[in-house]
């Protein structure tokens, strides 16, 4: 007999099994789950009924799933107390009291599922969470996962020493690993604070059963990773994983209706019982719910990408022992791109929007994001006051303005909110149409209105930003990223005059066909030797924009420097070579066709630079 677990709407989830035990057999196309609640909670009865659960005339599946769980590899009694309640035995108003009080004082909840009614019960709640300290990247673009786009996200573009790398551990592949230990895949840990759980990702081969996949997972942990330096992102490397968003529930229908055979309780039996798991993981960490009740008588670069099936394990932080096992092959448990946005009905008119902000506000408030994508060409712009009105309350540290129509209508009403705790920041126009059109928007007294004291990343998509100068003068010291792609700024020199100086910026993305060679120029005045990556994209830059970097005194830090889509030659290609403070790069980008015989030879001269694309051929 499978019975499939129900999702959300109520309607069977095809490819998924929730399984009592980890020695469910993995087959092509199906996703396993499993909790360990299913585990406690029987162990429970076992005691209270002095031995293992017998049914009198059980049938074969029921048979199996009892000898699967007696054969358990999970220690229950090495798991916390603390992550859950769980209680077996004859039910009255006496224990149904006391379990609810428990409940309440561990989780500030009732004891969910429990189902008041005479007779034997058995019954596990467990709760557990994982909060990054701060949030990784909700990415932009939705990862491909089984034909499917899903939301995913990670660290893609970061800064050395950035605080959050700390929340990624790495334990395998190492560099110095022979190809067979890459080819098994990659495994890597999550962690939190208060380090009270773990959660391991680990996109590797399924063993034959969920159990052995687990526990080569298991195996493959280093409990000194932190001291070896792979175990951290390098420069250039990323991690992308989809958003997991687990909500199910599953009948037992293989443990009730069924008669006892233990001694002093024959005859007796379960009237009903369901299992439910709700786990979600995202950029803000992993948090983990789930209900068992019985009862009721009736040098390569590592790119770490979950785009093909994978493990997910929860465990308590004080050891190995697992909470969740869920092997995810299909994008039925995965979170669609689509859902992240929010449509107005057809039927909504610019004079009749009936929509419920007051209910939307209380959503925001029980919620709490750290993160914010507010979608303005998708919805009435009536919704911009209240994200100004939550950030008062929610320190939001990432704000999305996609499909922009007007920023200065939409800033004016978000700079009555609260972004004081603002670290990230993207405006994307809703089309080209602003790039190429005659409108501009003044976008720095906006930036300098809503206050980002603590901005660290700022893009820009599609803008004809008029004020070049106010907005460079309205970034704040703090910022490490900036991005400006595709955008039409007012070029000249002068954009940078009230900028003394960009004390932390990191990486650099320009893409603005008229950022000359005297703003490159203008720009390096004013960098550190924090800058480590430079991506620079427009034809006017030219061979004496190549001299000015090779000049540069602060780009001793750069690791990857980008001329792709610029106009410099051999002699630029040439300066480049014989400057010494480019003697710590990685990586250097050079516009293809443009650099001729004696800029390779220059470079392949060089005792400074070792590594360029395209190479020569």
């Amino acid at each position: 007999m499978v019975v499939k677990p129900r999702g959300r709407d109520g309607a069977p989830l095809q490819e998924t099994t929730l399984s009592l035990h980890l020695e469910q057999p993995h087959e092509p196309g199906q996703n396993l789950l499993w909790c360990v609640t299913s585990e406690l909670a029987l162990a429970r009865i076992e005691r209270a009924l002095g031995g293992p659960l017998r049914f009198a005339a059980p049938p074969e599946d029921t048979r199996a799933a009892l000898e699967a769980v007696a054969r358990s590899r999970v220690d229950t009694g090495a798991i916390d107390e603390r992550f859950y309640v769980a209680a077996a035995g004859r039910w009255s108003a006496e224990v149904d009291a006391a379990l609810h009080a428990e409940c309440q004082e561990k989780f500030a909840s009732a004891a969910e599922g429990l189902v008041p009614a005479p007779g034997l019960f058995a019954y596990c709640q467990l709760r557990a969470t994982l909060k990054f300290e701060r949030p990784l990247d909700r990415l932009a673009d939705p990862l491909e996962f089984g034909g499917e786009l899903v939301h995913s996200f990670g660290l893609k573009q970061f800064a050395q020493g950035d605080p959050r790398l700390q929340s990624v551990l790495i334990h395998a592949p190492y560099h110095d690993e022979p190809d067979e230990v890459w080819a098994r895949g990659w495994i890597v840990e999550l962690l939190g604070a208060p380090e009270r759980a773990r959660v391991i990702v680990a996109s590797v081969a399924p063993g034959a059963t969920l159990g052995d996949t687990v526990d080569d997972v298991l195996a493959r942990l280093r409990p000194d990773a932190r001291d070896h330096p792979d175990s951290e992102l390098a420069d250039m490397e990323s991690l992308e994983i989809p958003v997991v968003d687990i909500a199910l529930e599953r009948e037992l229908l293989e443990l009730t209706g069924l008669a006892l055979d233990n001694e002093g309780f024959a005859g007796e039996g379960f009237g009903r019982g369901a299992q439910t798991v709700m786990f979600r993981l995202d950029e803000n960490g992993a948090d983990l719910k789930s209900v068992f009740a019985l009862g009721g008588c009736a040098t390569r670069l590592r790119r770490f990408v979950v785009d093909r099936p994978f493990l997910v394990l929860m465990l308590q932080r004080d050891g190995d022992v697992p909470l969740l096992a869920a092997w995810i092959e299909t994008p039925e448990l995965l979170e669609r791109a689509a859902k992240l946005r929010v449509r107005c009905p057809e039927s909504w008119r610019p004079e009749r929007r009936a929509l419920d902000l007051e209910a939307l506000a209380d959503k925001l408030a029980r919620q709490r994001p750290r993160e914010l994508e507010v979608v303005d060409g998708l919805m009435p712009r009536g919704l911009v006051p209240v994200f100004a009105q939550a950030s008062r309350a929610l320190a939001i540290e990432s704000l999305h303005f996609r499909d922009v129509e007007a920023v200065g209508e939409s800033f004016r009403a978000l700079a009555d909110g609260d972004w004081r705790a603002l670290e990230r920041l993207t405006i994307a126009y809703s089309d080209l149409s602003r790039f190429f059109g005659d409108g501009e928007d003044p976008l720095g007294p906006y930036l300098a209105a809503c206050e980002f004291p603590k901005l660290t990343s700022l893009t820009l998509v599609h803008g004809h930003v008029g004020d070049a100068r106010g907005l460079f003068a309205a970034l704040p010291d703090t910022l490490t990223i900036l991005a400006v792609e595709v955008c039409r700024l007012a070029c000249a020199p002068e954009m940078f005059a009230e900028v003394e100086r960009f004390p932390s910026l990191a990486r650099v993305y320009i893409e603005e066909e008229e950022f000359s060679d005297a703003c490159l120029e203008a720009l390096l005045d004013r960098v550190t030797s924090s800058l480590t990556h430079l991506w620079l994209r427009s034809r006017a830059i030219t061979d004496r924009g190549a001299r000015a970097l090779a000049r540069c005194a602060a780009l001793r830090g750069l690791k990857l420097l980008d001329l792709s889509c610029t106009a410099i030659t051999d002699d630029g290609v040439i300066a480049l070579a014989e400057a010494s403070q480019l003697a710590g790069l990685r990586r250097l980008n050079l516009p293809f066709r443009r650099v001729g015989d004696r800029g390779y030879a220059a470079l392949e001269a060089s005792p400074y630079i070792t590594y360029w694309l395209p190479p020569r051929h």
